[in-house]
């Protein structure tokens, strides 16, 4: 099976030409999945939100409109949207102990193993229990179900590590229909995520993870394609394979899985910018076109 996993990076767009070019996105993919949002932009088969839909409502009560406008669209979309923790239409179950615990509490009672007092642990259950009821009581939010991380983790053998919601979606491809997916993913392609942006110098949190997560898809020879545009797995940085400043390799492998390498040489760069390919603090300003049997 063929997916697109749609990030919210600025190399997203580049998955619009791309299925455009094709003139019907069933040429190209089975499967588009996509993350928060951009269920409501692109029509996807497949939504992640792995944040926690209380934690949200929280956001959304203290004044994050953008939150607020998710969770309208949340509401009301068909699915399957995997998540941290779907909604439950029954009241929750402790909610009177934990609300009476917490009245009848003295001061800020004991200190936990946690470090926690007892009250501020009260209150912290007590603010998404909250969130929660004021979500049950908007109705909706059919379309969330718990991600199967179980079964992925039993599957790929771990470890379980997710630093944000696009490792988790790459993990289900990974353990395909031992995860719940109707066929295994062969061939898995990546748009917006990106992580690092050109020319901004400002990076997001989790790209190690997504790479970690790729890496273990190659092991069992998914295929993985990658926008020009998007330095995640280096395809935008012309340090992508470090150390041959004066050849060019050609990396292609057979089915077989042995790999041969072809070298072009190629004219050594000036000493300025030799430094400023060393500099840490130099942003890349160009992209560079990856050779696509090297990208998968």
């Amino acid at each position: 099976m063929r997916v697109a996993i749609l990030g919210m990076g600025p190399s997203a767009d580049t998955y619009a030409r791309h299925v455009a070019g094709a003139g019907d996105k069933r040429k190209v993919f089975d499967e588009v999945w996509t993350v928060n949002a951009f269920g409501s932009v692109f029509k996807a088969d497949r939504v992640f939100h792995m944040d926690d839909i209380r934690i949200q409502q929280i956001r959304a009560d203290a004044g994050n409109e953008q939150i607020a406008n998710l969770l309208d669209y949340l509401q009301d979309a068909p699915g399957p949207i995997y998540t941290s923790r779907a909604l439950s239409k029954d009241p929750n179950p402790h909610f009177d102990h934990v609300e009476k615990t917490l009245a009848d509490l003295k001061g800020d009672g004991e200190t936990l193993p946690n470090g926690m007092t007892e009250r501020a642990y009260l209150e912290g259950v007590m603010r998404w229990m909250l969130a929660e009821k004021k979500l049950q009581a908007r109705g909706g939010f059919e379309g969330l179900v718990d991600y199967p991380i179980a079964q992925v983790l039993s599957n790929t053998g771990g470890p379980p590590y997710f630093t944000s919601t696009v490792p988790y979606a790459i993990a289900m491809a990974l353990a395909g229909k031992a995860g719940g997916l109707p066929e295994d993913v062969d061939w898995l392609a990546m748009f917006g995520v990106d992580y690092s942006h050109i020319n901004i110098i400002k990076a997001e949190v989790g790209r190690a993870c997504c790479e970690f997560w790729l890496g273990r898809c190659i092991e069992r020879d998914i295929k993985l394609q990658m926008p020009v545009d998007t330095w995640l797995l280096g395809t935008s940085t012309k340090a992508r394979m470090y150390g041959y400043d004066t050849a060019s390799l050609n990396c292609a492998f057979a089915e077989d899985g042995t790999c041969t390498v072809t070298m072009k040489i190629k004219p050594a760069p000036t000493a300025d910018e030799i430094e400023g390919d060393y500099s840490h603090h130099k942003v890349a300003k160009e992209t560079w076109t990856v050779d696509r049997e090297c990208a998968a």
